[in-house]
């Protein structure tokens, strides 16, 4: 889906350093690359790769939704917080979107999880 182009988006990634050693108005690559966009029915995907920081990165409709570098915190309160707060331990769990895995994976970790039904838009 490489024809899917999004010009004022795709500019962000890309900043004018005047102070480069190859002299002014250069430009610097900000995230390395793009490793997947595409535009499905429900929304535009984008996975970047940053270089500079060895860090992966999802962005849906232009908005960045997490990054491999801090994603336990999204996961890990988005799980745990719910089924440590139910009157009984919880056996079957429907999660509706987070559609990396990382909170189905950590809903898993919980020894009263029988089944894990995850539902995603695309």
């Amino acid at each position: 889906a490489d024809d899917v182009t999004r010009e004022p988006f795709d500019q962000l990634f890309w900043s004018d350093v005047a102070a480069l050693p190859n002299g002014p108005n250069r430009k610097q690559h900000r995230w390395g690359k793009k490793v997947m966009k595409t535009q499905s029915k429900y929304q535009f995907l984008e996975v970047l790769y940053d270089e500079r920081r060895n860090v992966t990165s999802l962005f849906l409709d232009r908005a960045m939704q997490l990054s491999d570098v801090g994603e336990h915190m999204y996961h890990e309160f988005m799980a745990h917080v719910p089924l440590l707060t139910t009157n009984a331990p919880p056996r079957d769990v429907l999660v509706i979107g987070a559609g990396d895995g990382g909170v189905s994976l950590r809903v898993l970790m919980h020894p009263s999880v029988r089944r894990v039904i995850q539902v995603e838009l695309d």
